[in-house]
């Protein structure tokens, strides 16, 4: 009977859980604005509205597992960041990264997926491989766009110019010789390769992975103050976990590859 009783009352504490985040509450979600390809981006010649990317296909899927209602909109970082914060007026970040200062603000999902640190050099720069360490490439003139968090390559900015305003901009610096090497993102470069349909890097340029670099991890980020936030964040990570178990996420990431 002591068995049976223990039995029922997980499965009651299962449905308070469930009924706690399943409300007609919509759940409010932000991303940037700025687009982050192909994850999250306007398609071709759109600049407003709602965004299409692997990360939106996501939410959606998550979302019909969840059986909770959702919105999602694009706008400035900062705003998104700020306004998610207090859960004024959203109560989820898409496509944030790890960040133990943050840690204490949000609760972060499962990764939905990770990011390799790299750099785009010019096929003539003699540049031993793999990089197994800052100090190779700490010699080159490199350069990354404004905002690029220096520390996920382990460098500093002494040694690096943020003169690019975009990733078109930072390969073409590298291919006319302004910057020996570009910092970028492996899988966000190629994304913007992807939506203007294009064939790859400009000629003469590759990408090299940083291997002593750790890889990002992107998550859905839960403000503290959205209402059940503990709740919704158990919830969230129990049906990522079954979804990549699935492999329904390797699915949605392949078709934007």
């Amino acid at each position: 009977m002591k068995t049976q009783a223990l039995i029922v009352i997980f499965f009651l504490s299962i449905g308070l859980s469930k009924s706690a985040v399943a409300s007609s509450d919509i759940v409010r979600i932000c991303h940037g604005s700025g687009g982050y390809p192909p994850y999250h981006f306007y398609p071709e010649q759109v600049t407003k509205g709602s965004m299409q990317g692997a990360t939106i296909d996501i939410l959606k899927l998550l979302f019909e597992q969840l059986k909770l209602d959702y919105e999602v909109k694009p706008v400035p970082w900062k705003r998104c960041y700020e306004t998610a914060l207090d859960a004024r007026s959203f109560d989820i970040i898409a496509d944030g990264s790890y960040n133990l200062q943050r840690a204490d603000l949000f609760y972060y999902s499962i990764p939905l997926y990770k990011l390799t640190p790299s750099i785009f050099i010019a096929n003539r720069v003699g540049l031993s491989l793999p990089i197994k360490s800052a100090q190779q490439i700490s010699g080159l003139k490199l350069c990354a766009n404004r905002g690029t968090n220096l520390k996920g390559y382990g460098l500093n900015q002494s040694n690096i110019s943020l003169i690019t305003f975009s990733i078109k901009n930072g390969l073409e610096m590298v291919k006319r010789s302004r910057c020996e090497g570009f910092l970028s993102l492996k899988e966000i470069v190629a994304g913007h390769y992807l939506i203007d349909k294009g064939k790859g890097l400009p000629q003469g340029l590759k990408a090299v992975p940083l291997s002593y670099a750790k890889l990002w991890t992107m998550h859905l980020m839960i403000s503290r103050n959205a209402k059940n936030a503990e709740h919704l964040i158990l919830r969230i990570n129990q049906a990522i976990m079954r979804l990549q178990y699935r492999g329904e996420f390797d699915k949605i990431l392949q078709r934007y590859q």
